[in-house]
């Protein structure tokens, strides 16, 4: 018997001698590896699954939001795309207007000149005023829905702001200010007569593509007019090009129901607000530029 167990044993040990070492490892993987209940796999592939559709449906709503242009909420009884983007666009030309006429003035009047560079004063209650109403304009939307509100604090910005262009143009002793200003308008007329010719059809290319052609041939007449540095002109031209086509990209989404609380009735609101925020966009531009020449 005991020949018989030696015998056992012997065999047992060539068997796994026999056995390849990576079979070996297979089989202490296998040995060591926890058994996972099938409802805890189901939940970890569920969650797994939900966590990269949440990931695409975030993709899809921004991707919307971003080529969305027009919203059936935002019609009023007065109001539709059309009125309100043709609406919004006059606004900003009229903005641009009052800028060319201030400047021009304080330029063409020597007792003007002397009595802003002499009071500082007055630049300072105009800032001030100002950066009061971007604050208002930005943090307190509501207001707006009282009409005559929003057209007196529409005057008080466009004023606030011609001021400050104005003085601007004294201080620096250049035509740079009204030159922008000129393209600019070139840019939001042709864009309303646009919007008159093409009403519910107005698309976002073919308005970038006019916010291009304009912005080029009010460069040009400007150009002409103001007979100034062909490099500082190019600068401008870039910056009120870029600014261009940031008013028409924003304006555009605007009208396709960015802000919540705003219909096709709040253009006076959104002529201000686009006009703030493509300011700040312009003058971050214009700061790399600085840095970079």
């Amino acid at each position: 018997m005991q020949k018989l167990d030696h015998a056992d044993d012997n065999s047992e040990k060539l068997k796994e001698e026999k056995i390849p070492e990576e079979q070996k490892k297979f089989i202490k993987e296998s040995k060591s590896a926890k058994v996972v209940p099938i409802n805890e796999d189901l939940e970890r592939t569920l969650n797994q699954s939900s966590l990269s559709s949440s990931k695409s449906n975030r993709l899809s709503n921004i991707k919307s939001k971003l080529l969305s242009f027009k919203s059936e909420r935002m019609t009023t009884e007065f109001n539709s795309r059309y009125s309100f983007i043709r609406n919004v666009f006059l606004l900003l030309f009229l903005q641009s207007v009052s800028s060319i006429i201030f400047a021009v003035v304080v330029l063409k009047s020597e007792k003007i000149r002397k009595a802003i560079t002499k009071t500082k004063i007055f630049i300072i209650i105009t800032s001030t005023i100002l950066s009061f109403l971007v604050i208002l304009i930005l943090c307190y939307r509501r207001l707006f829905k009282i009409k005559k509100l929003e057209w007196i604090l529409f005057i008080l910005f466009t004023i606030s702001k011609s001021l400050v262009a104005a003085y601007i143009s004294e201080i620096s002793s250049n035509l740079y200010t009204i030159a922008s200003n000129i393209i600019l308008c070139g840019i939001c007329i042709s864009i309303v007569i646009y919007s008159i010719y093409s009403k519910e059809n107005f698309e976002n290319r073919m308005a970038l593509l006019i916010t291009l052609l304009s912005c080029t041939i009010f460069f040009g007449i400007s150009f002409v007019i103001m007979q100034t540095y062909v490099e500082n002109m190019f600068y401008i031209y870039i910056c009120v090009l870029i600014f261009g086509f940031f008013i028409v990209y924003d304006v555009q989404l605007i009208a396709g129901g960015r802000f919540q609380d705003f219909t096709y009735d709040d253009y006076v609101p959104t002529s201000l607000i686009v006009f703030i925020e493509i300011i700040g966009v312009l003058s971050y531009i214009l700061k790399l530029f600085r840095e970079s020449i």
